[in-house]
């Protein structure tokens, strides 16, 4: 049985006790840090855990072969390099550090510490994406062409006041990591433009990336009161729409022309054959927590490693 700890227990990092209870046959959560008092007197009834007010004294004192970090943003990096310097692995949040320096430095400490850091990019785990990985993978789609991402909501309230977080950080690296594990291939930003409406930083962003010849075009929003996860991938052998919330796949292909229509009609109408794989759902979080589990027990490299959060990284800051 692992022992395990959680580091701030917010939003996210309640997510994460919740997810740790149900792998009890796997680990046993035992120590949780926060630095909020009300957040702890909301814990104090837990008698199996031990809980601290901080987290360096949980690193030092509680035992622990693994830990999730789930602070403010600013505080992922200290927070970690503290864990790792005590013999802990690290699962932590995205963005894994809000400066490039950062993010070296705790690659470099988990590495002179031989310990695992995994970075939390958690659209990884969803099922439709570990499915339409392997569907490009397998060379379904043939070439491919571009991909487009849409992830639009509405301003998160627990980032008011955050002068170095912006929606890039917060939502435009999900699909950035998305792509990058789709295609495999080293990427650069080529254009992008932002909207500064109510955050210090921005709230849109339309970021055009480059995987060598194939293009990403991302869109991120904070200002819709719609909530879209979306993603395209279009290549020569046909089109696949993923939908992020109801982790499902869409496959349009064979599509052809149809050469006796004449006039305005034959650029709307044409055949084509849709397909819906059936793929079986689960909570990216739970499978995400699994992997980490994982790659403590047998000492593996997780899929999301602090190399792919620092590249993540690269294409945000």
């Amino acid at each position: 049985m692992l022992r395990v700890g959680v580091i701030g227990v917010g939003s996210m990092g309640s997510q994460h006790l919740r997810v740790y209870g149900d792998l009890a046959s796997r680990c046993e959560l035992v120590a949780v840090a926060e630095m909020d008092s009300e957040r702890r007197k909301s814990l104090s009834n837990r008698k199996d855990w031990k809980i601290f007010s901080d987290y360096r004294q949980m690193a030092r004192e509680a035992d622990l072969d693994a830990v999730s970090v789930s602070l403010p943003n600013e505080l992922h990096a200290e927070a970690a390099i503290e864990c790792l310097r005590n013999g802990i692995d690290v699962l932590v949040e995205k963005p894994m550090a809000l400066s490039l320096a950062d993010a070296r430095k705790m690659i470099d400490v988990a590495k002179q510490e031989n310990r695992i850091l995994m970075v939390g990019h958690v659209e990884r785990f969803n099922p439709a994406v570990q499915f339409i990985h392997k569907y490009v993978a397998d060379d379904r789609l043939g070439e491919l062409y571009y991909l487009s991402a849409r992830r639009l909501g509405f301003y998160p309230p627990r980032f008011a006041g955050s002068e170095g977080f912006g929606v890039s950080l917060d939502l435009a690296i999900h699909d950035i990591d998305v792509m990058r594990f789709i295609v495999d291939h080293p990427a650069k930003v080529i254009h992008r433009d932002r909207l500064t409406k109510r955050s210090a930083r921005e709230d849109y962003v339309c970021v055009t990336l480059q995987f060598g010849g194939i293009i990403g075009i991302l869109e991120a929003s904070w200002l819709s009161p719609y909530k879209i996860r979306q993603l395209l991938i279009n290549g020569e052998k046909g089109l696949a729409m993923v939908d992020y919330l109801a982790q499902t796949v869409e496959i349009v292909s064979d599509y052809k022309e149809r050469p006796e229509l004449v006039g305005y009609r034959e650029f709307l109408d044409f055949d084509y054959e849709i397909s819906k794989p059936v793929i079986r759902k689960g909570e990216p979080l739970k499978l995400e927590l699994n992997h980490f589990l994982d790659s403590v027990s047998n000492r593996s490299a997780p899929i999301s490693d602090g190399s792919n959060g620092l590249e993540n990284l690269k294409l945000v800051i």
